[in-house]
């Protein structure tokens, strides 16, 4: 009851602090079952820097709502420098503020040591969730923390883009990219040095992959008991 009445009306929410990580999933799910994730309700979850976020639908939002969502989860900072955007930064103050105010950048690098985050679950973020934003994550590491990387249906994120991401994961032991329709075998030739502890690997529809390349690649991945490769057209029986 408590929860219906949370997800009815979570536009009048204004704070999730204290709020347990297990909690806000649950009710995570619950809003985007009833397509209610607007830039402003992942605002909520992303904010009090937590150890987990987890948005099934992310549809709603558009990359300028996604970078916003990333910079105020692992800076805590809620607005996006537009110049900062464009090359691949996160939330904060415009280079010419910075150069004004020096003084600030110590505690910015304060803030990104402090990142927590240990999953990273975005559904159906294709529209959202470019290579931008990826440079944008990426640019906030290294997450020494993060195991866990989802991104559903992230249509257009790129080789280029989904590697930075990696790089800056060296601890990531599950990644999933169903329907990352763009992603070649140039990325799967850098995943067993970019992420040598991946445990499970999940490229459903992933259909840029080339057979030849996921033959050569995958046993290089030596702790790899999970793999997912559905709706690949060039995988068969005799490669895997």
């Amino acid at each position: 009851m408590a929860q219906h009445l949370l997800v009815r009306h979570i536009d009048a929410v204004t704070s999730l602090w204290g709020v347990p990580d297990s909690i806000r999933s649950r009710l995570a799910a619950a809003v985007c079952a009833q397509r209610k994730l607007s830039s402003e309700v992942a605002h909520l979850f992303g904010s009090d820097r937590p150890t987990e976020l987890t948005l099934p639908d992310c549809t709603q939002l558009d990359p300028t709502a996604m970078l916003q969502l990333l910079g105020l989860l692992i800076t805590g900072e809620g607005t996006v420098d537009p110049v900062a955007a464009e090359g691949g930064g996160l939330a904060g103050p415009g280079k010419a503020e910075k150069q004004q105010q020096p003084q600030q950048q110590p505690k910015q690098q304060q803030q990104l040591q402090q990142c927590r985050l240990e999953r990273l679950e975005l559904g159906h973020c294709g529209r959202g969730f470019t290579d931008g934003a990826a440079a944008a994550l990426a640019a906030a590491g290294p997450f020494q923390h993060l195991t866990v990387l989802r991104l559903g249906g992230a249509y257009k994120l790129t080789d280029q883009g989904i590697l930075k991401v990696l790089e800056a994961a060296p601890m990531l032991k599950e990644l999933a990219v169903p329907s990352a329709s763009r992603l070649t075998g140039a990325c799967l030739d850098r995943l067993p040095a970019v992420a040598p502890q991946l445990c499970s690997l999940d490229l459903s529809n992933c259909r840029g992959l080339p057979g030849s390349a996921l033959a050569s690649v995958l046993g290089q991945l030596v702790n790899l008991n999970r793999l997912v490769l559905d709706g690949v057209p060039e995988v068969c029986c005799q490669g895997v």
